[in-house]
C-alpha cells in the first residue's frame, strides 16, 4: 500500500513545510495564552487574536497542508509534481511573509501588515501556480482532483481578501463593505480551502489507510456542486446583511458535511483493517467535532443566541475539526513519508521496520485525549466565561502541543 517511486518525489520539500507547521503548532499555542482575556470579554478582533489566528491558519495548518500536498497529491492523483524547485522557493518566500505578517499583526503594524502580506501572497500564488500545473497533467480528472482543485480556487479567494483587508489598514477604502468581505475571508479560508481539501484527501487517506474496497462514491460527486452553491449563498448574505440568506447558505454546507461524514461511514464499513489506530480514530473524532458547529451555528444566527455562543462553535470548528485532523493525519503522514524517504530503496535488501514502529502509540494516545479535553474545557470555558478553566484548557493543549512536538520529530531518529 505503498506509492510508486516514480510518482513520489523521494525529497525534502515536504519536511519543511510538515515541521515548519508543527513548530508553528507549538508556538500558536503559547500565544493563545495570551488571547485568553479577549476570550473572556468577547473582544476577538484585538491584535492578539488576530496573530493567533493567522498563526492558525497560514502557519500551522498552511504549512501542513503545503507540505501533505506536495508528496499527497503524486499519490492520490498519480502525477508528478510540476516542479519541486519552485516549491523550494515557494517555501521560503512565503515563510518570511508569515513571519512579517505575523509581527505586523501583532504589533498591529499597518505598513508591515501590507509589505509581508504581498510576499505572503506571492508564496500562495506560486503554490497554487505549482499546484494547478500538476493538476492540468492528470489524462482525466477525478472527483478527488475536483475536490483539490476547488479548494486551490477558495484559497486563491481568500489570500486575495485577505490582502485587501490588510491594505484596507493602512487607507480605509473599503467602506460599508469590509464586513462582508471579512466574513467572505474567514468562510472561504475555513470551508472553502480547507474543507474541501481535507474532503478531497480524506477520499483517498480514508480506504488507503483503512484498507477499504467496494465503497460507493455517489455521495462526493454530489457534494461538490451543491458546496459551490451553499458558499455561495451565504456569500450573498453577507453583502446583503440577510441573515435569513446566511442561514440558508450554512444549512446547504451542513447538508454536504453530513454526506461526508455517511460517505466516511460506508468507506469504514467495508474495511478490511478492523482496528483503526489511534491517528485515524484522533481524525473521525475530528469529524464528530465538526458536525456540531455545522448543526448549531445556523440556530445560533437564527435565534440570535449571542456573540460568545458564535465565537465558541467557531473555536470549535477551527481546532476541533480542523486542527484535531491535522493532528491526527500527521500521525500516520509523517511515518508514511520518512518511511517512503528513507527505507523505500532497500525493501528486501534488510530488515526495515513498519510504518507502526515510528509512532509511539501510547504517547499519542495521551496527546489526542489531552488534547480532546483541552479543547471541550476550552468551549465550556469560552460559553461560560471562566477564566480559570480556560487557562487551565490551554495548558492541557499546550502540554499536548508540546509532546505532539516531541513526537513528530522523534520519527527521524527511526
Amino acid at each position: 500500500m505503498f506509492p510508486t517511486a516514480s510518482n513520489t518525489p523521494i525529497s525534502k520539500l515536504p519536511f519543511y513545510f510538515l515541521l515548519t507547521g508543527v513548530v508553528a503548532f507549538l508556538l500558536l499555542n503559547v500565544i493563545l495564552y495570551l488571547g485568553i482575556p479577549s476570550f473572556i470579554d468577547g473582544n476577538v478582533r484585538g491584535p492578539v487574536l488576530w496573530t493567533a489566528a493567522h498563526l492558525t491558519l497560514l502557519g500551522w495548518v498552511m504549512m501542513v497542508a503545503m507540505g501533505a500536498m506536495y508528496q499527497l497529491v503524486p499519490v492520490a492523483l498519480q502525477v508528478p509534481i510540476y516542479s519541486e524547485k519552485l516549491g523550494y522557493f515557494q517555501f521560503f518566500i512565503y515563510t518570511i511573509g508569515i513571519l512579517g505578517l505575523l509581527h505586523g499583526f501583532f504589533w498591529f503594524q499597518p505598513t508591515v501588515l501590507v509589505t509581508f502580506g504581498v510576499l505572503t501572497v506571492i508564496g500562495v500564488l506560486l503554490f497554487i501556480f505549482n499546484m494547478m500545473k500538476t493538476i492540468a497533467t492528470m489524462p482525466k480528472q477525478t472527483y478527488i482532483s475536483q475536490f483539490i482543485l476547488s479548494a486551490l480556487i477558495y484559497l486563491f479567494i481568500t489570500i486575495s481578501i485577505g490582502i485587501t483587508l490588510a491594505a484596507n489598514f493602512h487607507s480605509a477604502f473599503l467602506g460599508g463593505i469590509y464586513q462582508s468581505l471579512f466574513y467572505t475571508h474567514i468562510l472561504t479560508g475555513v470551508f472553502g480551502w480547507f474543507t474541501l481539501l481535507i474532503f478531497g484527501f480524506s477520499f483517498k487517506m480514508v480506504p488507503m489507510f483503512s484498507l477499504s474496497h467496494g465503497f460507493g462514491e455517489d455521495l462526493p460527486k454530489r457534494m461538490l456542486p451543491s458546496t459551490h452553491i451553499g458558499m455561495a449563498i451565504t456569500i450573498l448574505g453577507f453583502f446583503l446583511s440577510s441573515t435569513i440568506i446566511i442561514i440558508l447558505g450554512m444549512i446547504v454546507l451542513a447538508l454536504n458535511y453530513i454526506l461526508f461524514l455517511f460517505h466516511v461511514k460506508d468507506i469504514l464499513q467495508k474495511r478490511l483493517k478492523k482496528k483503526l489506530d489511534v491517528g485515524f480514530t484522533t481524525a473521525i473524532i475530528a469529524v464528530l467535532f465538526g458536525l456540531i458547529p455545522m448543526l448549531l451555528l445556523p440556530l445560533a444566527l437564527g435565534f440570535d443566541l449571542g456573540n460568545r455562543v458564535v465565537v465558541a462553535l467557531v473555536y470549535l470548528f477551527l481546532f476541533g475539526w480542523i486542527s484535531y485532523s491535522i493532528m491526527g493525519y500527521m500521525y500516520k503522514i509523517v511515518p508514511f513519508l520518512w518511511w517512503t524517504k528513507k527505507y523505500s530503496d532497500v525493501i528486501g535488501k534488510t530488515n526495515v521496520p513498519q510504518l507502526k514502529d515510528l509512532m509511539n502509540e501510547k504517547l499519542a494516545k495521551i496527546i489526542f485525549i489531552t488534547t480532546a479535553i483541552g479543547l471541550i474545557g476550552f468551549l465550556i470555558g469560552i460559553l461560560a466565561s471562566l477564566s480559570i478553566l480556560l487557562y487551565l484548557s490551554q495548558t492541557l493543549l499546550l502540554v499536548a502541543a508540546i509532546l505532539f512536538t516531541y513526537m513528530v520529530f522523534d520519527v527521524f531518529r527511526k
